[in-house]
């Protein structure tokens, strides 16, 4: 650690370059590393998942895939038989339209999509999956413009639901991880200006800005050739916040101590680094060890 460190405040102008070209990078592939993400929970070679995967391959649309329902009438009055029809039509046309692929199917094909009592029918839709946390992003808007068209055509109320409807439909969502990393960040801020009583409370954030980022960016290049799961967006962020946090705010420690002991600035940035290294490959926790006489 003592050549890393001479290394360091030899060549530091070039690190603290390479420092910042990984910040920028990371910025640039942190959003498109999580929009890359997966967001299947399947379990492959499960009986389930084998027959899923064949009817995406022989279909292209349901499987892993909730159905949209547009679910007819108030169940207050009859729904007349050749309403599903016009609906399923309507829906048919404006897929087409829009250049979005999907199968629908009626109480025409399945008669049991119509309740006993004739008050309410539904016209299952199965749009084309898209890659990411909506699968059905595209679809969703052009399907609830359709139902609108064929309530209007029909005179018949049209609902559309389904599970991912449901989902996307607001009020459950948590806030995102940016959000959350950006409040953990305010609130270590705080303790950390507490601690330090100067500028130096921004070097552990810093640290841990860029450490976040150039993670995503190496994740962003995992996902060319392998799924990565999402959870892996809240790992880097919780873990990379603590971690960067707990190891920039000894070594900044560590380096007023020598500061405070008469060395120069090299000598308390080696020194600092050094010990900083003898004390993470120590049983005892870093931020809890005891300071070298």
């Amino acid at each position: 650690m003592q050549a890393l460190a001479r290394g360091v405040i030899k060549y530091r102008w070039w690190v603290i370059a390479a420092w910042l070209l990984l910040g920028v990078a990371g910025g640039y592939a942190a959003p498109r590393a999580t929009a890359a993400l997966s967001y299947d929970f399947s379990q492959p070679g499960n009986p389930a998942y084998q027959a899923n995967q064949e009817i995406l391959t022989a279909i292209g649309s349901g499987g892993d895939n909730a159905p949209v329902l547009l679910v007819l009438g108030d169940g207050r009055q009859p729904v007349p038989r050749q309403a599903a029809g016009r609906v399923q039509s309507t829906v048919q046309h404006a897929l087409q339209a829009a250049g979005l692929q999907g199968r629908t199917v009626s109480p025409v094909q399945a008669p049991a999509l119509r309740s006993e009592d004739g008050r309410t029918a539904v016209v299952a839709v199965y749009p084309a999956p898209v890659p990411g946390a909506e699968p059905y992003a595209a679809a969703l808007p052009v399907l609830q413009q359709a139902a609108e068209r064929a309530q209007a055509r029909t005179g018949v109320p049209v609902t559309v639901t389904g599970q991912d409807v449901l989902a996307s439909g607001g009020g459950g969502g948590g806030p995102s991880v940016l959000a959350e990393t950006l409040a953990g960040g305010l609130g270590a801020l705080v303790v950390l200006v507490l601690v330090f009583g100067s500028l130096l409370a921004l070097t552990p954030l810093l640290v841990a800005a860029v450490s976040i980022l150039t993670t995503f960016l190496i994740v962003w290049g995992l996902t060319g050739f392998t799924e990565v799961s999402f959870i892996v967006q809240y790992l880097i962020a919780l873990i990379g916040l603590g971690v960067a946090i707990d190891y920039a705010l000894l070594i900044v420690t560590r380096w007023r101590e020598e500061r405070g002991n008469g060395r120069d600035n090299a000598g308390a940035v080696q020194h600092a680094i050094a010990t900083a290294a003898d004390r993470s490959c120590s049983p005892a926790s870093p931020s809890r060890s005891a300071s070298p006489p």
